[in-house]
C-alpha cells in the first residue's frame, strides 16, 4: 500500500501540563482508526476520531481543539478540503497543523 501525503509543516503544539497531544483523525474507514489507535495507545498521542467532515468540525470547534488533524483526502461528502479550508480560515484554529492521506 503507497500514500500520497501532501500537507503543512508539523510543528506540534506541545502541551505544559504534562497531558497527551490530542490528534483528530478524519476518515471513513473503521480499520484505519483501530490501526491508528493502536500506534497511538502507548505513546504521548490520544486519539479523537470522526467519521466525516461534519464531524470532524464539530470536534475542531470544540472547548478542547485538537493539536494535530489527520484526515483521508477522499470520503463520502464532504471533502477533506473543505475541513482544511475552515481550520485554516479560523483565526482560534488556523495554527492546527495537518496531514491529508490518499490511498
Amino acid at each position: 500500500m503507497q500514500a500520497e501525503i501532501k500537507s503543512a509543516t508539523i510543528s506540534a503544539r506541545v502541551p505544559t501540563n504534562g497531558t497527551r497531544l490530542r490528534v483528530l483523525l478524519v476518515d471513513d474507514e473503521k480499520l484505519v482508526h483501530e490501526m491508528l489507535g493502536l500506534a497511538l495507545d502507548s505513546s504521548e498521542y490520544s486519539l479523537l476520531s470522526a467519521t466525516n467532515v461534519d464531524e470532524g468540525k464539530k470536534a475542531i470547534e470544540s472547548l478542547h481543539p485538537p493539536d494535530i488533524v489527520i484526515t483521508d483526502a477522499m470520503m463520502p461528502g464532504d471533502s477533506s478540503f473543505s475541513l482544511i479550508t475552515s481550520i485554516k480560515a479560523n483565526p482560534a484554529t488556523a495554527d492546527i497543523p495537518w496531514r491529508r492521506f490518499l490511498f
